[in-house]
């Protein structure tokens, strides 16, 4: 046993600042100090200081953030346009409620770039007062700011913010191009009456028809089914872009009272109209449109239509469209096989099992790993 003595409480030598194994204790040096300098008072108050100091630095706001004198809405009133621009960048990464003033009041300046950094900004701030700025900026004469203004209308209530420059680009131009929009908000989620008539006023006004597309993909993504009739309108767009936004977006509320009037796009001279109507009259159980679908299924020359016609049938679940299910199935058209996962979800439970038993052993046909195939 060692001769040395301890403190038996902590079990600690009983040397002051001392281990046992006759190394110093940084910590019970530090803050209790030498007993023969007495200085472990100050080594305790300047260690409280220390962390005051740096819990302060970390946590405190720029002074005048909250104030008229913030420096950043100063810089609104630059002659220069760069400057200006910047400050509604900045101040719209603060986060805080207290700008929102500052960047509605941007939203008014000469410079298109001034004011598209505005919008941003009041995107990045979730707030009441920046959502009515916003819905102000929808009326924007300029057609990009009113492009990123009903996009941040409609990332208010996704979390979306709109992107400037290239990663705005890739987003409308590439992402979008290989990706069918699915979004939507969670239900529950109540939209304000003024945002879904400021994404209706937008989609009807063609002169800006970036602004016009965005208005009916938002109106879907908002399940806005206040909207069905003026989307019903888009839909007939002689864009295109406008038109398939505005089928995506009625395929989304399922409303069945559109159907029957868009039947008569499955004879629209566009083709990708053509294909999308048919998805869509299927999902809002048209039947009215089965006719016209069997008969694009069957006489079509484009095997996308004929996949389209196929898949809208699949979703009306008619039992006198099986036989073209069958048929599908058995075809030697590649085309027509990779369709079954979507088509096939328009079969009744027990028609599914009972056809797959008949069709798999005739030809030798492998049970689908699809998990809506079978009960």
């Amino acid at each position: 046993m060692s001769g040395k003595s301890t403190d038996h409480k902590h079990g600690w030598p009983s040397h002051p600042g001392h281990s046992e194994f006759g190394h110093r204790h940084p910590s019970r040096h530090f803050f209790e100090g030498s007993p023969r300098s007495g200085k472990g008072h100050l080594y305790r108050a300047f260690v409280v200081v220390l962390v005051c100091w740096v819990s302060g630095a970390v946590t405190a706001r720029p002074k005048g953030l909250n104030q008229n004198g913030n420096p950043l809405a100063e810089e609104l009133k630059s002659p220069d346009a760069d400057i200006r621009a910047r400050a509604a960048r900045d101040l719209g990464k603060t986060g805080d409620p207290a700008v929102v003033p500052a960047l509605r009041s941007a939203l008014q300046d000469p410079s298109t770039k001034v004011r598209r950094e505005a919008v941003v900004g009041l995107a990045e701030i979730h707030a009441e007062p920046s959502l009515e700025a916003l819905i102000t900026a929808t009326r924007d004469p300029d057609p990009d700011v009113r492009v990123l203004a009903v996009e941040a209308v409609t990332g208010y209530y996704t979390g979306d913010v709109p992107k400037l420059g290239l990663a705005g680009f890739v987003r409308k131009n590439v992402t979008s191009h290989f990706q069918n929009d699915t979004r939507r908000i969670d239900p529950g989620v109540q939209v304000a009456p003024e945002v879904v008539s400021a994404l209706e006023t937008a989609m009807l006004d063609e002169r800006s028809i970036e602004a016009a597309r965005e208005a009916a993909q938002g109106l879907g993504i908002l399940m806005a089914k206040a909207a069905v009739p003026d989307l019903v309108k888009a839909a007939h767009s002689s864009d295109e872009g406008l038109a398939l936004e505005a089928l995506n977006s009625l395929s989304k509320l399922m409303d069945i009272s559109a159907g029957p009037k868009l039947v008569d796009l499955l004879d629209s001279p566009r083709k990708a109209v053509r294909q999308s109507a048919a998805v869509t009259v299927g999902i809002l159980r048209t039947s009215a449109a089965a006719a016209r679908l069997e008969q694009m299924y069957s006489a079509d020359g484009d095997k996308k239509t004929r996949q389209a016609a196929l898949e809208g049938l699949a979703y009306l679940g008619r039992p006198a469209s099986y036989s073209l299910f069958i048929q599908a199935l058995s075809s030697k058209d590649k085309t027509d096989r990779t369709s079954l996962p979507r088509v096939w979800r328009g079969f009744a439970i027990p028609e599914r099992s009972r056809t797959w038993k008949r069709l798999c052993p005739k030809k030798k046909m492998a049970a689908p790993s699809w998990p809506w195939i079978l009960p």
